[in-house]
């Protein structure tokens, strides 16, 4: 799921910081989406921005989306959607 879901978001951005917003839109329960986003972006993208409401995650930075940022991403959003297999 976690696979699935990244590859399509990675496809309608180009900015590390939109797609972890996408991706935590994802996240039914608000506390895991916001622990997912805090830590997609200190693991995936290097921020150590604070924590923020998932509508303020834009705003971080314009760091491009890389493949190597897709498999980071689907690491991280794995335990809070399910890993796809391979």
């Amino acid at each position: 799921m976690a696979r699935v879901l990244v590859r399509r978001s990675a496809k309608t951005t180009s900015d590390g910081p939109a797609l972890v917003r996408l991706l935590a839109e994802k996240i039914p329960s608000e506390r895991d989406a916001n622990a997912f986003a805090a830590a997609a972006l200190e693991k995936v993208f290097g921020s150590r921005e604070p924590k923020r409401p998932r509508t303020g995650l834009a705003d971080l930075s314009n760091k491009p989306v890389e493949a190597v940022d897709v498999d980071k991403a689907t690491g991280q959003l794995a335990p809070y959607v399910g890993r796809s297999p391979r």
